[in-house]
């Protein structure tokens, strides 16, 4: 029989390492970035359709934000991020602050919402209404995913000396041995 999982451990407990890991290559960022790369980092982009690195930080943001109103029934205790990041400061502090929200929600606080009404606002497409279970699995965790590898991606293009274990290594770690360091 397979494992089941809760609706913490597929939503926040996977919330919880990419946002250290977010933290992290953000870090490495300010750490190592020339004063000039510093100042653009935020605005720069995969591609010239595609939305800047300050906008990926501030989706996975709400992502989490938002996931723990659905799951909570509407408890946000005001938490939100503003969206008036400007500098690669501005978005360690919102990831920061992300980060802590995250580790905050229990599983007692979200894992009886796994049938539990949600609702999913599509921009043009209207909203679609789902349940938990449903916004973690084709909402939050796609989204949250796709936005992290985003940044990540911007963060490489613009010469960021990242490799994937900056990436993995939260997520593996608390199985056993940390990543070892790599630049690929």
């Amino acid at each position: 029989m397979a494992p089941s999982f809760s609706v913490w451990e597929t939503s926040f407990g996977q919330y919880i390492p990419g946002l250290q890991a977010l933290v992290h290559i953000l870090q490495k960022a300010e750490t190592t970035a020339t004063p000039e790369l510093k100042s653009s980092l935020p605005e720069a982009r995969l591609a010239p359709d595609m939305l800047p690195l300050k906008f990926q930080v501030q989706f996975l943001s709400n992502v989490v934000f938002k996931t723990r109103e659905r799951l909570t029934g509407g408890k946000t205790d005001g938490l939100k991020t503003e969206g008036n990041e400007t500098t690669l400061a501005d978005l360690i502090v919102t990831a920061e602050k992300t980060l802590e929200l995250a580790k905050s929600v229990t599983p007692e606080e979200v894992d009886d919402a796994a049938d539990r009404e949600a609702q999913i606002m599509m921009g043009k497409r209207g909203t679609i209404t789902t349940h938990g279970r449903g916004y973690v699995f084709g909402y939050g965790i796609p989204n949250f995913y796709f936005h992290l590898s985003t940044a990540y991606a911007i963060l490489r293009k613009e010469g960021i000396e990242i490799g994937k274990s900056d990436y993995l290594a939260p997520f593996v770690s608390p199985f056993g041995e940390p990543v070892p360091d790599a630049a690929s």
